[in-house]
């Protein structure tokens, strides 16, 4: 089991803000929204992840990071594809660069990593 630190050194561009926190309510409120019940189980792992995550950020308690499996592989895959755009673009990964969410399957995501990788290479 990874602990908070481990996570953001493998997987992120760095520390969590309480704004990071209320976008995952946000989502997970849309999804409540909406009825789905995957939608709804998704974003409220994603709400427990990065609430642990931000509490880390703001006390440094590193506590292993408590989330189903499927959820954890959510991030290994995404890490894989990240990996796989970069190279296609000629450029090497490093989750510093996206400073504008993991999320691969939007555009302004992807472009904004790109773009964050080119101004260090």
């Amino acid at each position: 089991m990874m602990t908070c630190r481990e996570f953001i050194d493998a997987y992120c561009a760095g520390g969590f803000t309480f704004a990071d926190v209320r976008g995952e309510v946000r989502e997970l409120a849309e999804e409540v929204r909406r009825g789905s019940w995957a939608g709804m189980s998704e974003e409220f792992w994603d709400v427990a992840h990065v609430l642990q995550l931000w509490a880390y950020t703001r006390t440094g308690l590193d506590l292993p990071l408590v989330m189903p499996p499927s959820h954890y592989m959510k991030y290994i895959v995404r890490d894989e594809t990240w990996r796989r755009i970069f190279s296609a673009n000629g450029l090497v990964f490093s989750p510093r660069f996206l400073r504008a969410g993991s999320n691969h399957r939007k555009p302004h995501k992807v472009a904004a990593a790109l773009a964050a990788a080119r101004e260090v290479a």
